[in-house]
C-alpha cells in the first residue's frame, strides 16, 4: 500500500493555504472556498512550476497532449496558457 504524500502552500498569497496531494502516480490540487473543498486541478501528470504556476498534461489518443498552465486567482484555477500537440498536424 502506497502512503499518500501532501504539502500545504499558499499558491496565490491570499493567506489560505492549497493542498497538493500525491496519492501512487496521481496528484491533486485543492483550496477551500466559501466553506467547501474546491478541486483546482488533477491528474497523473500535474506539476507546480516556478511563479506557482501548475502545469497539467493530459495525453489521448496516439501519444497527441495537452498542456494547460493555470495560476491560482481568488481560489480559482484560471488558465493562462494552453498548447495541444497533434502529431498528424
Amino acid at each position: 500500500m502506497l502512503t499518500p504524500e501532501y504539502q500545504l502552500t499558499d499558491l496565490d498569497g491570499d493567506g489560505q493555504q492549497e493542498l497538493i496531494w500525491k496519492e501512487g502516480g496521481w496528484i491533486g490540487v485543492f483550496t477551500m472556498k466559501d466553506g467547501q473543498v474546491k478541486q483546482l486541478a488533477s491528474g497523473r501528470d500535474v506539476k507546480l512550476c516556478e511563479g506557482n504556476i501548475i502545469a497539467v498534461t493530459r495525453s489521448y489518443l496516439d501519444d497527441n497532449k495537452t498542456y494547460c498552465y493555470y495560476r491560482i486567482v481568488d481560489g480559482n484555477a484560471v488558465l493562462v496558457d494552453y498548447l495541444r500537440y497533434d502529431k498528424d498536424m
